[in-house]
Parts: structure tokens; sequence; C-alpha cells
């Protein structure tokens, strides 16, 4: 299993695949879960993946637009669930032992697609990621990698479900709420500006709010902003670009304008990574155009 983010170079995940078949080279089945492939990337690993069976599995929309590779991989496509539980599909008839861990699966899948209605413990398990990936000042200069180990690890020996919360959990709950509402509070007062039904939050990548409790924050005391716009700025200027919806219907999806802009994601949640800082702010009205305009059609 390797693990690659589109974070490091916009084409790392090649090199991540090309190194772990030359570093393992009897393997024949290649799962690629959680990775939409351009055509770009294709055509990079294209010559070290010769010769093995190949499956896509994803939940982004993007997936289903690949073209020049169509007809070379196997595509295992459903935009409802995540990743996570299509790669859990797959396997569980063949491997009882991953049966304890549906719960967490279902939990992964609800908090990745925004459909926390799907899992009881969908906003507690997000909370606790978010505490070991990104907000325990112990970790900060461990490799995020290892941090993604860590969090694995504690699952596979003490899994939390929907009936049991485990003292790690517990302890994870207790760091996170004390480390982040000081910095939600100042996130409520200072940088949330609402339009019509679009909010959009300006923040800097430093401050290391979690935009999904901010959300939920706009869910309850703002249920009119149906629409968000996360603006995460870099000390150099250039910014990342989130875009989330509550509309349930098909009249919005984000992933669209996303990738109008090099983005993708979900019908609910998207991303635009490494925007510069000259095409920031024609990027943010274009977004936030489209978001007003959308619903109303």
């Amino acid at each position: 299993m390797c693990y690659a983010s589109y974070n490091v170079g916009k084409y790392y995940v090649s090199h991540v695949i090309r190194t772990a078949i030359r570093s393992l080279p009897n393997i024949d089945w290649l799962y690629l879960a959680d990775i939409s492939l351009s055509d770009k990337i294709w055509n990079e690993i294209e010559p070290d993946v010769k010769g093995l069976n190949i499956c896509l599995i994803d939940h982004h929309e993007t997936s289903a637009n690949a073209t020049s590779f169509k007809d070379k991989i196997n595509v295992n496509l459903d935009m409802d669930v995540s990743a996570a539980k299509l790669f859990y599909r797959l396997f569980e008839k063949s491997c009882p032992r991953l049966h304890p861990y549906s719960d967490f699966i279902d939990a992964v899948s609800a908090y990745d697609t925004w459909h926390f209605e799907k899992s009881p413990i969908a906003k507690d398990l997000q909370r606790i990621f978010d505490c070991i990936a990104f907000q325990d000042p112990a970790l900060k200069f461990v490799k995020f990698s290892d941090r993604l180990s860590k969090f694995t690890n504690m699952i596979i020996n003490d899994t939390i479900t929907n009936k049991r919360m485990p003292i790690w959990c517990e302890s994870c709950l207790d760091l996170y709420y004390k480390l982040t509402t000081p910095k939600m509070e100042y996130a409520k007062r200072e940088c949330i500006s609402i339009y019509k039904d679009v909010a959009t939050i300006n923040l800097f990548s430093e401050d290391n709010i979690p935009l999904f409790e901010l959300s939920w924050y706009l869910e309850e005391n703002h249920p009119e902003a149906k629409n968000m716009i996360y603006v995460i700025n870099q000390k150099n200027g250039d910014c990342n670009i989130s875009i989330r919806t509550r509309y349930d219907d098909d009249s919005v999806d984000v992933s669209k304008i996303a990738e109008k802009h090099g983005g993708g994601g979900h019908q609910k949640a998207a991303a635009i990574s490494s925007v510069s800082a000259t095409e920031k702010y024609d990027i943010i009205n274009s977004v936030k155009t489209y978001l007003l305009e959308a619903h109303n059609k």
C-alpha cells in the first residue's frame, strides 16, 4: 500500500506508482484508489504498468471522464460512497477479517462524501482523524504518512464502532476540542462573509482551522448559506480553494466549477489546489458567480 498526495507536485502520484511497481516486480494487480487519473499521468505510468491488471477505484466524476486509457483498465466508480467503501466492497466476501471494520468504513464514507446522516459516528471520526493528522502539536514534525499510519494502526488495534468509542478516541476528542475551540471562535468573528446563499470563508493555512467544523457551524447558525467557498491563503500569496454545497438536488454540482479551473471532487464537495496569487481573485469570483446562479436556473 502506497500513499500519494497531489499536494506534493501535481504529478507526484505518477512517481509513487512507478516507484511502487519497480520495487514489487512480481505483482499481478494494481489497485488505484481515490485517484483521478489524467491523460498526462497515464502516459507517464503506462510503460511501467504494461502486463498488469489495473483497477481504478474512485468516487469522483472526473474519473468517469477518463479518455485515452478507458479500455485498458477496470473502473469501479460510484459517486455516492467513498473510495474506501468501494475498496471494502471489493474484498469483503473474500476477506472476512475486514467485517469488524464495517462501521468504521461506513463512517469514512459518510464524512468523505458529506452525507453525515449515513453514520452516527461520522462527525466524531472526522474530528479524531483531524486531531491526529493536523491538530496534535506532539505530531507537528512527524511526516504526514506516518501520522496516517498512526491513525490506521489505532483503528486496526482498537476500532471504533457505532456502539463503542475506545478510550483513545475519547482522548483525541478531548484534545481536539481543547485545540480547536479558540480557533473556531476567531473564525466565526473574523473570517466569514455571507451574500445570498453563498458564504465565503477567508483563512490562512497556518490558522489550521478545520473546515468541516465551520461548515457544520454555518449549517446550524446560517441555514441560508447553502454554498461555501473556503479560501486557504498560503504565505507566498497562492491559495487552495475548497467548495461545498448543502443543496441535495442536482442543481449545484461543485465538481463542475472545480474541474473547470483544474480541480475536482464530488457533487457536494470539491477543491482547486495551488491557485496562483495572480489568478486567485478571478477564480474566486468565477466560483462565486457559478454558485449564485446555479440553483436559480
